[in-house]
């Protein structure tokens, strides 16, 4: 769901167009002010505004534009004076039946735009003396708590202007079926964000901050989301054709657009798309339904003669409670500012995968516009067809700007690279930032940003006054905030604010260090065995147990973190939208692998100096493991930085995160036998599946005459890096193939168990290869008493 427009252009899939039919009265003359952002009112007198020149303009336009951005369908209205002047759909809303968008009786997902009628029931809930909006929220909410360092109180007001200090999370935004979606109730409170600043610091969008708002309001009310809305919105407007039930019921069911995404092949349907966190992006709705809801707030509250809200609610609403820079749009409650030179705009935009919306009001010229499409895409479409209409029908007036040669103040200061503040903190998807990265740089005096987005357009700036600065041929302003002397922010637009980005996380550095590090990794790895395997083919003889097993520690390290990024592009491959509907649960184990990596790249750090003190190779044979070690150390980093490494299971409750999190401090905490005890029979087998494990390769694989690698605890540290590998190797396994309706109901645990003997097979029988020992059938009566003291230390 999208925070508000933006420049950035994505190409979209293809299309038709149909029209149908108009509805509006005669037209009026209004007189209103426009402000700037944070300046004052200033008194402006506008044209009247036709219905004959609204129909012209969007008969014209649009039929063209769904052809142009191959997009089936789409939905809008416009209200003026308090009187709606067109309510239109063009196109078709089931391709298949050749169904025409009809803008009285097709609904179209919102998306975002719910979000503005999530927080008008929050005032009404105010203003019926059930709410604060000064109240700590958990005051309301029994057995809610929000992670994070943070424990100042987060109140509605915080909620509703996106200044919580939540991280933003994207995982699990949709779910693809309603047995799927969890309750509203549940997901508010059983895995909310953390918090990674104070309320108030700055406005940062979030999903879950809104989804709590609507919970709060609907359970204070004593009812579920849905019904609330309702009976406080719906009802009272007259909204019959709209709902937040997950798909609509009753006749409704019928009267909802298809989504569609389009291909080569034409229009492909999809699904339904639900969303758990309802008040952020539940509604569906009709054109005429949203042209009530914009007559509602055009008329400072008052509907059909009836006061709904107080004028002073709705001023509240509109106006900016919180900027992020005094010089740039705010944000209202259930609105943000997208105000233009001195014509004044609130409203919402709203983005499912498949359907794309806008809701914009022009408070001082009584003038309101509801648009929706229902095809992937229709983002570049809107914004078309919304600047269009600003210039058509609001005229606002922005003063010249042309380039400039002075350079811009503390210019060195400012360039470098920046990355949005709406960014995960704990989860994978923190990823996603990579593409809300921003260049900064400065060219004769021009202040140029450079976005990473594929298909994000470059702009240009020009200083207005210090640190702040004018797009060039656009609207836009951009500002900097400093404080002691330092820039600390970038601000554009009312929620989009930018860190500057250290040495360390430079995309240009992170970026070769992912691909020299991985590609060095997988290269050595692959080298390594074929070395081997070339040295038993030309019967030549084995290398020394000591340097083989400080390269096993090495292959093993590698292959474990590389299960990470793997995984990943593995799900998103055949799971495109992974990403938002939840990734499967079989990543929770190619996420967990790098912890156990990251154990063995630290252990090998230890290898590499005992390579270079017993000289286990050639000077460059000890200079390539050296490199080989840092780069897991890098690879290691890289994964932690962009939380691609299993801490993040720590902040979730489901079951393979909590067998996961037993798993880590069983073995890596090193318990003692006091704690051997378990109530669970299947831990009790797995822990003796693992123990018996490394009893059998401690004596077969690290078995040596030297007496300093006879340790138990190296024994213990290097069998715990081999054991999880088969252990979490035939997880995977098993959860693929329950994925893939294979398994039915055997839990995918018992692969896990399963590989352990297997695991245990199959080394040793490499162990006895390696060791030549294969060609006189001895097998494994190394020192069996020695043998037998070691297993008795690690014995657990």
């Amino acid at each position: 769901m999208s925070s508000e427009q933006s420049r950035r252009r994505f190409l979209a899939g293809v299309g038709t167009a149909a029209t149908a039919m108009a509805i509006g009265p005669t037209t009026a003359t209004t007189t209103a002010t426009a402000t700037t952002p944070g300046g004052t009112p200033a008194q402006t007198t506008t044209d009247p505004i036709s219905t004959d020149a609204v129909q012209s303009f969007f008969d014209d336009r649009l039929p063209e534009q769904l052809e142009e951005h191959d997009i089936a369908g789409a939905t809008v209205s416009v209200v003026a004076d308090g009187e709606r002047r067109l309510s239109e759909g063009y196109g078709l809303a089931d391709v298949a039946a050749e169904e025409p968008v009809k803008a009285d009786e097709t609904l179209f997902r919102i998306g975002s735009v719910s979000k503005s009628l999530t927080g008008t029931a929050v005032m009404r809930g105010v203003e019926a003396g059930r709410l604060s909006l000064e109240t700590d929220v958990r005051e309301y909410v029994d057995g809610l708590s929000f992670p994070g360092e943070y424990n100042t109180p987060i109140t509605l007001e915080h909620l509703g202007t996106h200044i919580a200090g939540f991280e933003s999370v994207v995982s699990g935004v949709f779910t693809d079926t309603a047995e799927s979606m969890p309750k509203l109730e549940t997901a508010v409170k059983a895995d909310p964000p953390t918090r990674v600043r104070p309320p108030g610091e700055f406005a940062t969008y979030s999903n879950y901050g809104v989804g709590l708002a609507g919970y709060v309001t609907s359970a204070t009310a004593g009812t579920d989301y849905a019904t609330h809305i309702r009976e406080e919105v719906f009802e009272p407007l007259g909204m019959n054709k709209s709902t937040a039930a997950q798909p609509p019921d009753g006749e409704l069911s019928e009267a909802v657009s298809k989504g569609y995404v389009a291909t080569g092949d034409g229009f492909q349907e999809r699904g339904f798309e639900f969303v758990p966190l309802r008040p952020a992006g539940s509604i569906s709705a009709t054109a005429t339904d949203m042209a009530r809801f914009m007559q509602l707030h055009l008329q400072r509250g008052e509907f059909d003669g009836e006061q709904y809200l107080r004028p002073k609610t709705i001023t509240g609403m509109h106006n900016a409670r919180f900027q992020n820079h005094p010089a740039v749009n705010g944000i209202g409650y259930g609105f943000y500012e997208m105000s233009r030179g001195d014509t004044r705009i609130v409203g919402h935009a709203g983005d499912t995968r498949l359907f794309h919306s806008l809701l914009a009001l022009f408070p001082e010229r009584d003038m309101g516009l509801f648009l929706s499409y229902n095809t992937a895409g229709g983002i570049e479409a809107r914004q078309e067809l919304f600047d269009a209409f600003v210039n058509e029908f609001a005229t606002p007036e922005l003063p010249t700007i042309e380039p400039s040669s002075e350079t811009p103040t503390r210019a060195d200061e400012l360039t470098g690279w920046y990355r949005s503040t709406r960014i995960s903190a704990t989860e994978p998807t923190k990823l996603i930032g990579a593409s809300a990265t921003v260049q900064v740089r400065i060219n004769d005096g021009t202040l140029i940003t450079d976005p990473v987005a594929p298909g994000a357009d470059s702009q240009r700036w020009v200083e207005i006054e210090p640190l702040v600065f004018r797009e060039i041929d656009g609207h836009e302003r951009l500002a900097f905030r400093a404080e002691d002397d330092q820039i600390t922010h970038m601000v554009q637009n009312s929620l989009g604010v930018f860190r500057p980005l250290g040495p360390l996380a430079n995309p240009l550095g992170q970026t070769a260090g992912f691909a020299a590090s991985m590609s060095l990794l997988i290269l050595t790895m692959v080298g390594w065995v074929g070395a081997g395997f070339y040295r038993y083919l030309e019967d030549r003889p084995p290398m020394e147990r000591r340097p083989r097993v400080a390269r096993v520690l090495v292959g093993v390290s590698g292959l474990l973190l590389i299960a990470a990024p793997i995984g990943l592009i593995f799900a998103v491959g055949l799971t495109p939208n992974a990403i938002v509907y939840g990734l499967p649960g079989w990543t929770t184990v190619t996420f967990a692998a790098p912890l156990v990596g990251t154990i063995g790249s630290l252990a090998a750090v230890g290898a590499t100096a005992l390579a270079w003190r017993e000289q286990f190779w050639g000077l460059l044979g000890r200079i390539h493991y050296t490199v080989v070690t840092a780069a897991l150390l890098v690879f290691a980093w890289l994964l932690a930085y962009w939380n691609l490494m299993g801490v993040w299971l720590f902040h979730t409750q489901d079951d393979t995160s909590v067998i996961v999190r037993w798993f880590i401090v069983r073995w890596f905490l090193w318990q003692s036998e006091d704690d051997h005890n378990h109530d669970n029979l299947p831990l009790q087998g797995l822990d003796w599946g693992m123990s018996t494990l490394v009893e059998r390769l401690s004596s077969r694989l690290l078995w040596t005459d030297d007496a300093k690698w006879n340790h138990p605890r190296i024994a213990k540290m290097l069998m715990t890096i081999l054991a999880p590998t088969l252990l979490l190797g035939g997880w995977g396994i098993g959860l693929v193939a329950q994925h893939s309706m294979v398994l039915g109901e055997i839990p995918p645990i018992v692969f896990g168990v399963v590989m352990l003997p297997i695991g245990s097979v199959i080394l040793a029988f490499i162990d006895a290869v390696s060791s030549g020992q294969r060609k006189n059938n001895s097998w494994g009566n190394h020192h069996s008493q020695e043998a037998g003291d070691i297993t008795d230390c690690v014995s657990w």
